[in-house]
């Protein structure tokens, strides 16, 4: 929503406004300007805010209701909507393959895609999720759906066609052409649309997904339009040991990619990592995405979030939708 007018709310308030420092105010005011958070103070200053303000709107909340900043949600599977709590009686891979697989092909009815994408764009922001980082799909017609439903319903969004070159089954897979023909076309669309509400983002599924070799070509991409890249990271052991189990030279820890380890970068999940891996993340300025219900419903383990902060990697909370 953008105001044309200054909207002052007027009411309690709780936010941070630096990490591990919450401020409580009993009776504050926020002014919105053109659609942006102008001030936030104390109620006695409001006055003087009045007067450098031009046909000043005033809401004023009850002694019920608390203002508080928009959550973030960092890593969000949005098409994984329609299963919400089924499959937590196995493990990652095994609800990849019982799950997860099939219902990703529906999205290819753009019809069904709009009804999903609608549906979670809208009970995300019923619980104040305003912006959400989406892995989206495959296929970019699905994706620009989801886009869509996020300009439409006013969420701050980076939406991801999801790159995948390898490691799923054929009717999922691409080509690394492919890949990058599609995501560009992604870019592209967005940039069309006009909007501030809704980036695109780079999102390589995983290293299982990628081949070292492909890399560099979707880092590139982040690079020329200037794009965050998002990516899972060793979500299990499982996978650890899928990943150690193949060439050296097709697939490595993302960790050991370094192109990829960037101040744009944001990997998901981080729950087996060693103290050497945590450390090249904090010096490449990466963040992590933290998604406990799921690592606890796939049972993929405990990520030792006090580790990464202590290191000075940025953390961020993810639903991961599981």
């Amino acid at each position: 929503m953008a105001f044309s007018t200054d909207v002052i709310f007027v009411g309690n308030i709780i936010h941070c406004d630096k990490p591990f420092n919450v401020r409580v105010l009993e009776k504050g005011f926020i002014a919105v300007r053109d659609g942006k958070i102008a001030s936030i103070d104390c109620f006695e200053k409001l006055e003087n805010y009045r007067k450098t303000a031009k046909n000043v709107s005033t809401i004023q909340l009850k002694n019920s209701q608390i203002l508080i900043p928009g959550l973030i949600d960092t890593h969000i599977h949005a098409f994984q909507y329609p299963i919400i709590g089924i499959g937590m009686n196995v493990s990652l891979f095994s609800w990849l393959d019982e799950h997860i697989d099939k219902l990703e092909q529906k999205f290819r009815d753009l019809e069904y895609a709009k009804k999903v994408f609608d549906a979670i764009v809208k009970k995300l922001l019923s619980y104040g999720t305003t912006t959400a980082c989406y892995n989206a799909t495959t296929w970019t017609d699905a994706t620009l759906v989801l886009v869509d439903s996020a300009i439409k319903y006013g969420q701050r969004a980076l939406v991801g066609k999801v790159n995948v070159t390898v490691g799923m089954p054929g009717h999922l897979v691409e080509t690394l052409e492919e890949s990058i023909r599609d995501t560009k076309r992604l870019i592209n669309e967005i940039a069309k649309r006009k909007t501030e509400l809704v980036q695109p983002i780079i999102t390589p599924g995983s290293a299982l997904n990628v081949t070292t070799k492909d890399i560099p070509f979707f880092v590139e991409l982040a690079k020329k339009y200037n794009l965050n890249i998002q990516a899972h990271m060793n979500e299990t052991i499982d996978g650890i040991k899928q990943l150690e189990s193949r060439p050296g030279d097709v697939h490595k820890n993302f960790t050991h990619t370094h192109e990829i380890l960037t101040e744009k970068s944001l990997f998901a999940h981080c729950v087996h990592m060693t103290k050497e891996e945590i450390q090249k993340l904090a010096d490449s300025g990466s963040a992590i995405a933290h998604c406990p219900d799921s690592n606890f419903n796939l049972l993929s383990g405990i990520c030792d979030v006090r580790a990464f902060i202590e290191a000075g990697v940025k953390v961020g909370l993810g639903t991961g939708v599981f």
